[in-house]
């Protein structure tokens, strides 16, 4: 958690938008809307209090476990992708730990934008997986620990243009 905010752990979290401790305590909620949250810390408890910019209804066809999983994983790698490093239609993107939270959202994120992938993974069922996900090569490290001259041959010999790690 942040200092000064919360001492208790959590940076995301799914439940029922309520307007005040009341509504919460009494467990009628005004409009029952299901909601996920990024906060800065707090996310573990009954209870959190959460600036409205960093709430999102969760899509109907989502759980509270699977929409409680979405905000860091997804608005980290869209982030690092788009606000950071500039990835748009026609770049190219090596992503390390291509199988983990964020390595999967970033491929499907980047498929989405026209930006080519290379998956980066420790074992051929993790990278396809990856390619499962929209990722258009795969590196196994372990079988190639200096893979530069893949990456090379995948790009033409341009390199790519984001390596998200």
């Amino acid at each position: 958690p942040i200092p000064g905010e919360t001492t208790l752990i959590g940076l995301e979290a799914a439940g029922y938008k309520v307007s005040s401790y009341e509504e919460y305590s009494s467990g009628s909620y005004k409009n029952n809307e299901r909601v996920m949250a990024l906060l800065p810390g707090g996310g573990y408890s009954d209870i959190a209090r959460v600036h409205k910019d960093h709430v999102m209804t969760i899509p109907s066809n989502l759980s509270f476990e699977e929409a409680a999983a979405i905000p860091e994983t997804w608005l980290t790698s869209y982030q690092l992708l788009f606000m950071v490093a500039n990835a748009t239609a026609g770049k190219t993107c090596l992503i390390h730990a291509a199988a983990s939270g964020i390595g999967t959202a970033a491929i499907q994120l980047c498929k989405l934008a026209g930006v080519t992938t290379i998956a980066v993974s420790s074992s051929e069922d993790k990278l396809d997986f990856a390619k499962s996900l929209g990722s258009s090569h795969g590196i196994n490290y372990k079988e190639h620990p200096d893979f530069s001259e893949l990456v090379k041959e995948f790009t033409g010999g341009k390199g790519v243009d984001v390596i998200l790690d």
